[in-house]
């Protein structure tokens, strides 16, 4: 066997330099280019950079370049009768296997030190799903690759290495069966079918389940197979001289579809699916048509694209846990010289991962016996799955943080669960487990007594409305003479047709107090979305025409959010983790006052925010109502501080402005001090007889 052939079974990447038409396995540069333009699209969407909100289309690159090169790998097999399942494996296996596990192995102390309970739980539970090629399963009913949470997850990354060895578990032994007489004749048409399959499948599941279908392995199996396609069944006929003059504009189409793809989609995109056609048709006209005789060839095999396309492998793998892990520590939002020195220290662990950990593992591991290689590889992959299961089913080690839930009990890490806590008083007042945002059965109930003396007020709106009911009605003993029910729905959706006006709750009520998040929202049978400031008038025709007093309240004040962790946590975590122990109470309420100090300067000034606040004020006035300030209840801007926690830290906020069950206690305490209610009840006596 020749080097060539012998390099390019090992990485899919061959050895010399062929012409047009790459009738046999050779070394192409523009193919380690294209791994460039894929890599560098991933890394640089993941880091955020502007221009680059398509760049995951990166992976599809991927999927297509894999697909071609190894059908071409076994074919060529196949035709020297060399072929062997345990060999390909083994191959894979020293491929794959090795820079995986070395960033793996990175990923478990940083996760340690830096991790809360939960986070590590989920990280060990992402650990064995990937050593087992199964996280694209996990993450499709567990993270939305484009929810702000997955940037914190340091191998959301390894999902489309699970997609390539899940269809490589079947592939080349299908072609093995499908290449023997004589079934050969059938074999690319059995791929193309399953191509059109997949795709069609793809495009359906996009539009319904876009967050599963981006993982699964039938809605991306299309892609490697396109690849396949390419060298099976296209590439055979491109040896013709008539498709010289035509090599040239194709191979360019192909590089514009795949960089139009990059800055134009945007995680709006309904992906994968007939979107999806455009990178990956534009990188098969790529491998077909492009060569050193080219433009497109020559700017691909450049010295500078062709290195970072060697070592696109190992810059794959290390970007994610690089950037993730940053995320977790990161306090102060990170600007563009921060984040070029991160991409810079994945290129530098790339580098040094491809040198000395991918390249001996290939050429090294040739002379092993493949009982051997896949024996060592199972074993590892064991001791990794062993502690991936160990750090889920420990729940993160809370013991770790022992010392913070000790001294601090009022402290609860888990967001998710706080959220979960904040549905349950309404939750039980209606005795309905499922209770949540809008268009709930339970709020068609009265939930007023007959006491016509007490002022009867009906909060509505979304999930604001909720943590507006939680501070009344969880201090209700301190609102004499008041009382409180929700009703959930979706302003901007409201009409004079709404369900809302026929509720006994809202034909008892004497005060309708809207409290929302305001904003623009897709609306039933409505083909444009709408602004919650679109039903107030309707709801101010029909409160006056129904004798009620209507009143709003701005827009709660919304505070930086680090991914899925507050600011209370961010500064607790690094405490618990990095700083001296809590001594006693004094400790306590002295790091208190630093995160409420924090959270005055992570108040957001988004101009949206601001102009809501101001048209809701404008609009008010005009018809004399009144308008309660959330944000008086959060911050006190003479000293500078929002209450982001308790004296104890116990969190009154578990995301961007969403109240904790112990937050609206405070808050609702806070609303009785500087008597919040009080323009309601003027603004009742004025209208009296």
């Amino acid at each position: 066997m020749s080097t060539a052939a012998a390099r390019q079974r090992d990485d899919g990447i061959p050895d010399r330099t062929v012409p047009a038409g790459h009738a046999h396995l050779g070394y192409r540069r523009e193919i380690d280019g294209l791994r460039a333009v894929a890599v560098l699209a991933v890394v640089l969407f993941h880091a955020g950079v502007p221009g680059f909100g398509g760049g995951y289309v990166g992976v599809d690159v991927f999927f297509v370049i894999s697909g071609y090169l190894i059908t071409r790998i076994i074919l060529n097999d196949l035709a020297n009768g060399s072929f062997s399942l345990s060999s390909f494996y083994a191959r894979r296996a020293r491929r794959i296997l090795p820079a995986l596990f070395l960033v793996l192995a990175a990923c478990l102390p940083v996760a340690w030190l830096t991790l809360q309970p939960t986070d590590l739980a989920d990280f060990g539970q992402s650990l064995l799903a990937t050593v087992l090629f199964g996280s694209n399963l996990l993450f499709a009913f567990r993270d939305s690759y484009f929810d702000a949470g997955a940037e914190l997850n340091p191998l959301l990354h390894t999902w489309s290495l699970s997609v390539e060895e899940q269809f490589y578990l079947v592939f080349p032994a299908a072609l093995w069966w499908l290449s023997r007489s004589p079934r050969a004749r059938w074999r690319g048409a059995v791929v193309a079918a399953l191509t059109l399959l997949s795709l069609a499948v793809a495009s359906h599941q996009a539009l319904q389940q876009s967050s599963a279908a981006f993982y699964l392995p039938h809605t991306r199996v299309w892609e490697l197979a396109l690849g396949s396609l390419a060298a099976m069944l296209v590439e055979p006929h491109l040896a013709s001289p008539r498709w010289n003059r035509w090599r040239a504009p194709l191979a360019l189409l192909g590089l514009i579809l795949i960089v139009v793809s990059v800055g134009w989609y945007d995680n709006r995109t309904p992906f994968p699916g007939l979107y999806a056609l455009a990178p990956t048709l534009g990188a098969a006209l790529i491998i077909l048509f492009a060569s050193p005789r080219d433009p497109v060839g020559r700017l691909l095999g450049t010295r500078g694209a062709v290195a970072v396309g060697l070592i696109s492998y190992s810059l794959y793998l290390w970007h994610q846990p690089v950037f993730a892990f940053f995320r977790h520590v990161e306090v102060e939002p990170a600007g563009a010289p921060v984040w070029g020195g991160l991409i810079l220290l994945c290129v530098g662990l790339s580098y040094l991962s491809w040198r000395f950990v991918e390249t001996p593992a290939r050429q090294g591991g040739r002379g092993l016996p493949t009982r051997q290689i896949l024996g060592a590889a199972a074993l590892v992959s064991l001791l990794f799955a062993a502690i991936g299961w160990t750090l889920h089913a420990k729940a993160g080690f809370p013991s770790r943080i022992q010392h913070i839930i000790e001294r601090v009990p009022a402290y609860q890490p888990d967001n998710r669960q706080l959220q979960i806590e904040s549905w349950t008083p309404l939750r039980t007042l209606h005795e309905a487990p499922r209770y949540r945002v809008a268009d709930n059965p339970s709020d068609r109930v009265n939930r007023f007594s007959d006491d016509v003396t007490s002022i009867k007020v009906l909060v509505v709106g979304n999930s604001h409305a909720k943590d507006t009911f939680n501070a009344l009605y969880l201090n209700r003993d301190r609102f004499s003479g008041y009382e409180f029910a929700r009703y959930g729905l979706q302003l901007a959706c409201l009409d004079a047709s709404s369900d809302l006006f026929d509720a006994p709750s809202y034909q008892a009520a004497d005060v309708i107090l809207v409290s929302t998040r305001w904003a623009d929202r897709p609306c039933p049978g409505s083909a444009m979305s709408r602004h919650d400031l679109h039903g107030l008038d309707p709801l101010h025709e029909r409160t006056r025409a129904d004798g009620k007093l209507l009143v709003l309240t701005t827009s709660a004040p919304e505070f930086r959010l680090f991914h899925n962790k507050t600011v209370a946590d961010v500064m607790i975590m690094e405490h618990a983790l990095r700083g001296p122990q809590l001594a006693g109470a004094q400790d306590i309420q002295s790091l208190a006052q630093r995160i409420n100090r924090r959270y005055h300067e992570a108040r957001s000034n988004d101009p949206q925010l601001l102009d809501v606040n101001r048209r809701l004020q404008q609009w008010v006035q005009t018809r004399q109502l009144p308008v309660l300030d959330k944000a008086t209840l959060m911050c006190d801007e003479s000293a500078r501080s929002c209450m982001g926690v308790s004296d104890g830290l116990g969190k009154t906020l578990f995301d961007h402005s969403h109240y904790t069950l112990e937050g609206a206690r405070l808050l609702g305490q806070r609303a009785h001090e500087l008597r919040w209610l009080d323009p309601v009840e003027q603004a009742l006596r004025n209208r009296a007889p």
